[in-house]
């Protein structure tokens, strides 16, 4: 049986992102201004170059938090691996989404984890399950798919206690 160290880190500061210039192309004032442009009205450079500023503002703060976002997944999935003594079934997996930028930012992990007894030995079972509690708690906050593998991991324990 696996299971998973999961580190889907809520992020609710990505809806208070200044959105509104992500897209300025389809804010109706600024076809507006570029229409009237385009006939020979008015002209606004002030008003573009105001536009493109915010649009570079916000794209840079986009890509901060993402940064930000993703050293901290890498770290708790580092954080994970580090005390797992060697009872996960491989590297973190991570789960990525694309920047204005263009790269890729890590938004959560996962690391499958064995929950096996150890058969024929009660006492490396325990040995492990503490093992498996101790990694799951490992990081500063832990999620809850990280609480629910120190739970399993306590069962284990308790079952190999019988």
């Amino acid at each position: 049986m696996a299971f998973f160290l999961n580190s889907n880190l809520r992020i609710p500061h990505l809806r208070f992102l200044p959105t509104q210039f992500l897209d300025i192309k389809n804010r109706s004032s600024y076809i507006k201004s570029k229409a009237s442009l385009k006939q020979g009205g008015e002209s606004h450079p002030s008003r573009s170059k105001e536009i493109e500023t915010l649009q570079n503002l916000s794209e840079r703060f986009v890509v901060e938090r993402l940064k930000t976002i993703d050293a901290q997944v890498r770290a708790h999935e580092q954080a994970h691996m580090a005390a797992l003594n060697g009872y996960a079934r491989g590297a973190p997996q991570y789960t990525h989404i694309m920047g204005p930028d263009g790269r890729l930012y890590a938004t959560g992990g996962n690391i499958d984890v064995d929950l096996r007894p150890i058969p024929g030995n009660p006492q490396a079972t325990i040995r492990k399950a503490r093992i498996l509690r101790r990694a799951a708690y490992g990081p500063m906050q832990p999620s809850g798919p990280d609480m629910r593998i120190a739970a399993a991991a306590y069962r284990l324990e308790m079952e190999a206690r019988r």
